[in-house]
């Protein structure tokens, strides 16, 4: 059989999970649910807070589909990011199919939104999904923190949007969520909110930068902006064999002096800056969730060996790879 749901709000997903054969554990910080082992294994946890923010983690291996529409009518921002495994979801209004894969992340930015989305069986699902409702903007606007004259700008865009293959920054800050040095689960509640905020700082401050363009020593028009953003996704994908100054230049249609000083004008750091220091976080994430030997995550990385890996990483964190995998 097909497990389908039809819910009404995020709340309503929730309730109905358990006649499909999800047993529900609850806790003080959050709701637990448990994928029985006749429909499949694993888990989906559910922390929500008073002020209007939700935070799903979910790791399962379903044997059949799950199916759930869905009719929201408020307003909300919603961000669904698939580590491993695959998400289909199909928005009414638009008449629009997105399938969201491994590394990818979708955008719900709305006042409502009405479809549907699938979960496949057979498929390791790991993902992340993070729900901020107006009233959670609200509450940041009684704590100084004003933002609400960016919604409008959120509104514009459609209830679904296409995937997107996440940047470094937003890969690091998802991580950040299965990597928690925490046990207490107070603190860790606490902890996940702190990235969440971190997250949709990321987001404003990318969304942002048409209508409020920084001031830079280099003028760079939308076009150039977008190029930019590209050159720094070569580079985030291609860190294994990265490309000259020249090659990156002439992929994204820029001159060498744009690149270089429009990359460093908007990102803080030089090109090859950026490549070491996105090297050394996915070195953090290899080394603490595999198994690979520190020779393999060196070529892995684009480095010809392990010592030379093993300096630089010592250079930047100030400990061995060896002793950080260790801690």
């Amino acid at each position: 059989m097909r497990f389908h749901l039809n819910t009404v709000s995020l709340d309503d997903f929730y309730q109905k999970l358990n006649q499909i054969g999800f047993l529900h554990k609850n806790t003080a910080q959050f709701h637990e649910f448990e994928v029985l082992k006749k429909f499949g294994t694993g888990y989906l946890q559910r922390y929500s807070y008073l002020n209007g923010l939700h935070l799903s983690l979910g790791r399962m291996l379903l044997n059949e589909d799950l199916t759930y529409s869905y009719d929201v009518k408020h307003k909300y921002f919603e961000l669904v990011y698939m580590n491993s495994g695959y998400l289909e979801i199909f928005s009414e209004e638009k008449q629009q199919l997105t399938g969201v894969n491994a590394g990818e992340f979708v955008l719900f930015v709305n006042q409502s939104c009405k479809g549907w989305a699938r979960l496949p069986k057979n498929h390791l699902l790991h993902f992340v999904s993070l729900t901020i409702d107006e009233e959670y903007i609200r509450s940041l606007t009684a704590k100084g923190i004003d933002i609400t004259d960016r919604i409008p700008a959120f509104r514009t865009h459609p209830a679904v949007a296409h995937a997107q293959k996440a940047s470094l920054d937003i890969e690091n800050l998802i991580n950040k969520f299965f990597l928690c040095p925490y046990d207490d689960e107070t603190v860790k509640k606490l902890y996940f909110e702190a990235i969440v905020l971190e997250i949709l700082s990321e987001y404003l401050f990318r969304s942002g930068v048409r209508q409020y363009p920084p001031e830079l020593p280099v003028f760079l028009d939308s076009e150039d902006t977008d190029r930019l953003y590209l050159a720094k996704q070569v580079l985030t994908e291609r860190m294994t064999a990265p490309p000259s100054l020249e090659e990156l230049a002439k992929t994204v249609c820029l001159n060498t002096f744009k690149l270089k000083t429009g990359f460093k004008a908007l990102f803080a750091d030089t090109v090859y800056g950026y490549l070491r220091r996105a090297r050394m976080e996915k070195a953090k994430i290899l080394l603490k969730n595999t198994r690979l030997s520190i020779q393999d995550i060196a070529l892995q990385l684009g480095y010809c060996g392990s010592s030379s890996f093993s300096a630089i990483f010592k250079d930047h964190y100030g400990l061995t790879p060896k002793k950080y995998r260790q801690q």
